[in-house]
């Protein structure tokens, strides 16, 4: 049986996306449309920035919801990149939301995920959000972004 060994010099390699972040996205920015409690139609917003030097593009976004919100629904989240809504796959177990981008989020990019309509909490108070997120190919799964910060106004304070 003839072997051949083949060897390429010179020759560029293209580099594939490794699963791994070098460089991890960041949490520019967590929002409500309305900060009094009571109010049943507000939209939360949770902006992330995939840096170019991230090595891999964004897969996903596992989202904890804190006690004493209501758990979103998968109709009531969206991700929106540039403008385009972008299609995403939603699963909600318990009290965790993860989102799943089937084009991942490029590095360099950011993306906005809004959880809409939600309820706000019938108490004033400060809401921590977890943010985790996962490269393209998972092979680790997610890891701790930090907290999104939402605080409400019950009536009647300042």
């Amino acid at each position: 049986m003839r072997r051949w060994l083949v060897i390429f010099l010179g020759l560029p390699v293209l580099a594939q996306p490794t699963g791994y972040f070098a460089q991890f996205p960041q949490l520019v920015r967590s929002a409500t449309s309305n900060n009094s409690s009571t109010f049943d139609y507000a939209r939360y917003t949770f902006e992330l920035a995939v840096p170019a030097g991230s090595g891999s593009a964004l897969g996903g976004v596992v989202m904890g919801i804190p006690q004493g919100l209501r758990v979103p629904e998968s109709g009531m989240v969206s991700a929106v990149v540039a403008g385009q809504t972008l299609v995403t796959q939603v699963a909600v177990v318990g009290r965790a939301v993860t989102v799943t981008f089937p084009q991942p989020v490029a590095p360099g990019q950011g993306v906005s995920l809004q959880l809409y309509p939600m309820s706000n909490p019938r108490l004033g108070g400060t809401h921590l959000f977890e943010i985790a997120v996962f490269p393209a190919g998972n092979p680790t799964g997610p890891q701790f972004l930090g907290f999104g910060r939402l605080s409400f106004l019950q009536k009647g304070s300042r």
